[in-house]
């Protein structure tokens, strides 16, 4: 009767590390989700005509980003800061476009930043849809590895 209970709470424990695991999988998503939303901001606000930064950070919102910590850090201290603080659960892979565009921001010429940002637009872009192609084959890989890592376990304990 122990080896059986140990077995099913192992089992939940592993349940519920699935749980948290994709969890944070989405929570990913959504904060890369929110910072190709904010190059596109930047990019539409380029096109139209040169203002200043803070005024298009202040007009740019997003949840996945505001509940990180990051739009007020974006506001306050400028995209560079923002992005090396690491309030975001990216990796450095993730990350490594957008920091390199953020360290060349504001000391290219108007044209240089415009042709910098479409790039960086389209980079992230494909990306982000790559992330999100791979998101439902991710899940059902982790989904299977840990049922299978439980029924081990019921397996080895019975």
């Amino acid at each position: 009767m122990r080896t059986l209970l140990g077995a099913f709470l192992w089992t939940l424990f592993l349940f519920l590390v699935l749980l948290l695991h994709r969890r944070e999988e989405k929570r990913r998503l959504a904060e890369y989700r929110g910072l190709c939303r904010l190059v596109f901001h930047v990019k539409d606000a380029l096109a139209r005509a040169p203002e200043p930064l803070p005024l298009v950070y202040a007009r740019f919102e997003d949840d996945a980003l505001s509940h990180a910590g990051f739009l007020s850090l974006l506001r306050e201290k400028g995209l560079f800061h923002a992005l090396s603080c690491g309030v975001l659960h990216l990796d450095e892979e993730d990350l490594s476009p957008f920091m390199s565009y953020a360290h060349g921001l504001g000391n290219r010429l108007y044209t240089d930043e415009k042709a910098a940002v479409a790039a960086l637009s389209s980079e992230a872009a494909a990306h982000l849809s790559q992330r999100e192609a791979a998101l439902p084959r991710k899940e059902r890989l982790t989904g299977t590895l840990f049922f299978s890592g439980g029924m081990l376990i019921l397996l080895l304990l019975l």
